[in-house]
């Protein structure tokens, strides 16, 4: 797997947003900054088509919004956490924490699916899950998910 599909460049704190369409479109636009995509648009609408065939919302908090689409570049892990709880779907707990992937359309494989299965395999686990919670510091959120996806 790539080294550089995640680093401490992909964690955001603190990040404002109230609905899931907002979490999206600060992911999208994310990931034109990183230079994950140079096209916004098409990662949003990725993003979105695969909410609208099942919810990513995990339930006690997290959400793992991805996308494997033609509009990704290079793939990554962004993981953001927000300052307030976030309405993900009506009648859904809120999330405070998205652990989003995004996969070349083309890619190789089943690198998203080998990411998710680690990462399931580590929320499943209530240390784990509540270290990532509570931490407020870049450098451990980073090592729990290093740690996670076996980096």
């Amino acid at each position: 797997m790539e080294a550089n599909v995640f680093n401490k460049e992909h964690v955001f704190l603190n990040i404002n947003a109230n609905t899931k369409e907002e979490v999206l479109k600060f992911i999208s636009k994310s990931a034109k900054e990183l230079g994950i995509t140079n096209d916004c648009e098409g990662v949003y609408n990725g993003l979105v088509e695969r909410e609208s065939q099942f919810t990513t919302n995990l339930g006690e908090f997290i959400a793992i919004p991805h996308t494997k689409n033609d509009a990704v570049i290079n793939p990554a892990v962004l993981v953001l956490k927000f300052n307030e709880d976030v309405n993900w779907n009506e009648g859904e707990e809120k999330i405070k924490l998205a652990i989003n992937l995004l996969m070349p359309g083309q890619s190789e494989g089943n690198t998203h699916l080998k990411l998710l299965s680690a990462l399931s395999r580590k929320l499943i686990h209530e240390d784990f899950k509540d270290a990532l919670l509570n931490s407020n510091d870049v450098e451990e959120v980073t090592a729990l998910i290093n740690e996670a996806l076996g980096l």
